[in-house]
């Protein structure tokens, strides 16, 4: 998916067989007056509107007997497995230092937004 380097209101998504304008796609130009926080803020209230969306399509095409073919993609229901491991209990069952040596750590920094 391609998205042009052009101001927001001109911005056009290629998707093969699509072409859509992307509105309201935010940018900085010079004299734009809104604070990052701000802005992050209602971009994050926008993907949870769109994620609560995507959810309940995603729930409409999982239904049973669901019609999955559209004008432009067909949904594909592919089944899957997810394996886990239990750290609590292999802590409990061998003890947190003979695990110790193979976790791994990543570090993260969160952006938590506090209301003024």
């Amino acid at each position: 998916m391609a998205i042009s380097k052009k101001p927001a209101a001109d911005r056009i998504m290629t998707i093969p067989g699509v072409v859509a304008k992307v509105v309201n796609v935010p940018t900085h130009p010079e004299g734009v007056n809104i604070h990052p926080a701000d802005e992050l803020s209602a971009v994050r209230e926008e993907i949870k509107i769109l994620q609560d969306r995507a959810d309940e399509l995603r729930d409409e095409l999982l239904a049973e007997g669901a019609d999955l073919r559209g004008d432009q993609y067909t949904a594909n229901i592919i089944p899957g497995t997810r394996e886990t491991l239990d750290r609590k209990a292999l802590e409990e069952t061998y003890g947190a230092d003979v695990i110790a040596p193979f976790l791994k750590k990543t570090h993260f920094k969160t952006v938590k937004l506090v209301e003024n």
